[in-house]
């Protein structure tokens, strides 16, 4: 059989020296790997030589990974590469998704079975897996009472080595909104049913426990080929149930029924990974260890529900929390790019089901929205996205009459308490943690005119009083109702009442 062959990029002699000694190579069937030490030299190679894989660092002299990726890209638009990160930057992250990398590495994280979990998959036929018979009572119940937390007898399985695979649908909440809960159970009911595995469906999250033999050996490396295979054959079957993307978290083998309460802790824990590893992926339970210190996974689906319940009291708290949220910082910008688009995720299916809730239809959900998730998940910084989510809850917790007639009033509050200061459209929705350009469509829609314009007007308004009842000068007077310079003072007075300050003093002397 030809070896596969494998182009490693990095500038660090103990990189490339910690990539040729982690694998084993050989037995993944690959060449030993080639070393480039930055993208110019890695171009060249590429431009003569097929690579079936290519690992690259990002920050490199002469020319960095992101480069290299887009130049590749010209003229080989399929070829596989692995972001090679370390401390890196979140927008890299986001070009590098954009440009069509789908895994990463964080160096100081990384280890065997991670590196050869990426290598296995290019050569695995997904029509080979090896399953357990179909459903057998008494196996079943002892897979349902470890999934519930109950005591279980100890009998050995028909198979050396068998893993528990806990598979879910990345997009579960929005399927579920989209096309009914009815609908979406159903198509999971089905899938399970049909699985030819053990399998047990845990109605009404989404999530699907599945027993496939994954060893008949103590190889690692066997265990990490059977588990990918299985998953791509998972995978298959789900796509005729239109599930769309697929997560995957895989246990330690275990050998008896035993082990199964443990095996479903790690294959959920492994699941919990898609957070930062990003969705549909296969993830292994024993290539998450080194990395279950970078999140506390029970934290943040604490907030995300108690996120879910004070929206709901409309409880001002939530806003706090929601900053806790996108204050989580991470050693990879790949982190950072994936928990913020599971985040996201979360509380888009949040705000729509509260908006329905509240008496909004599908249809003017999305039209009250300034930005689509996907807009959200392209935004700059985190604290953009904390902005938007902070900003919804104006529109969507109360009722929407309720709501608009809360914005109008509290807008008109601000400006009359603040208009003496340098308020805009921008300050003010920031105030009421709602969107400017929801706030102006709004204001205009209720007041029949911008809130520049209506600001401009209440600080002419006080300017009148004082020049009526006061002896200020008139610059004076231009500062102390908000105005930046007399002559623009002068300038919107005038277009307002028709005359100068001054006229109008002497007019009302």
């Amino acid at each position: 059989m030809k070896k596969r062959r494998a182009l490693v990029v990095d500038d660090e002699f103990t990189a490339r020296e910690m990539f040729r000694c982690i694998v084993d190579w050989a037995s993944l069937n690959y060449e030993d790997p080639t070393f480039a030490t930055n993208g110019a030299e890695a171009l060249n190679l590429i431009g003569t030589q097929d690579f079936d894989i290519i690992f690259t660092d990002i920050m490199m002299p002469i020319m960095d990974g992101m480069d290299l990726i887009a130049n590749t890209r010209k003229f080989k638009p399929s070829q596989k590469f692995v972001i090679i990160s370390c401390y890196e930057k979140f927008e890299y992250a986001r070009n590098a998704i954009r440009l069509g990398v789908k895994d990463y590495i964080i160096k100081d994280l990384m280890t065997e079975n991670e590196i050869s979990s990426l290598l296995i998959p290019a050569g695995v036929d997904p029509t080979q897996a090896n399953d357990l018979p179909e459903r057998e009572g008494k196996q079943w119940m002892y897979l349902r009472n470890a999934v519930k937390g109950a005591d279980i007898p100890d009998e050995p399985f028909p198979y050396k080595f068998v893993s528990l695979f806990l598979v879910s649908p990345d997009d579960y909440d929005n399927m579920c909104f989209e096309q009914g809960d009815d609908i979406v159970e159903s198509k999971l009911e089905e899938f399970a049913d049909r699985t030819h595995c053990l399998c047990y469906y845990n109605g009404g999250n989404g999530q699907i426990y599945m027993l496939f033999e994954t060893g008949e050996t103590d190889s690692i490396m066997y265990f990490i080929s059977a588990t990918y295979s299985t998953a791509e054959s998972i995978r298959a079957n789900a796509e005729k149930y239109h599930l769309g993307s697929i997560s995957i978290g895989v246990s330690d083998p275990i050998k008896s029924t035993v082990g199964l309460p443990v095996a479903c802790h790690e294959a959920q824990r492994a699941l919990d990974m898609r957070i930062i590893e990003g969705p549909h992926k296969t993830i292994l339970y024993n290539c998450i260890l080194p990395k279950q210190n970078m999140l506390d996974f029970d934290r943040i689906n604490y907030l995300l529900n108690r996120i879910k319940k004070l929206w709901i009291s409309n409880n001002a708290s939530v806003i706090s929390l929601i900053d806790k949220l996108f204050s989580v910082e991470f050693s990879s910008g790949f982190a950072d790019l994936n928990y913020y688009r599971y985040i996201n995720s979360a509380l888009w299916s949040t705000i729509i089901t509260l908006a329905q809730r509240n008496g909004y239809s599908y249809e003017s959900i999305f039209n009250e929205l300034p930005h689509s998730l996907d807009d959200v998940n392209g935004m700059e910084t985190n604290e953009m996205m904390a902005h938007f989510f902070k900003s919804t809850i104006m529109k969507f917790v109360s009722s929407p009459t309720e709501t608009k007639k809360d914005i109008i009033s509290e807008t008109l509050k601000i400006v009359e308490e603040e208009y003496m200061n340098e308020i805009s459209l921008t300050y003010i929705a920031d105030k009421l943690y709602t969107h400017k350009s929801y706030l102006c469509r709004l204001f205009k829609e209720k007041m029949g005119e911008n809130i520049a314009p209506y600001i401009e007007n209440v600080r002419i308004k006080h300017a009148k009083k004082l020049l009526e009842n006061t002896q200020q000068k008139l610059y004076e007077i231009a500062e102390h109702v908000g105005f930046s310079s007399y002559q623009y003072f002068s300038s919107v007075f005038k277009k307002v009442t028709g005359i100068s300050p001054t006229e109008y003093r002497k007019k009302h002397k």
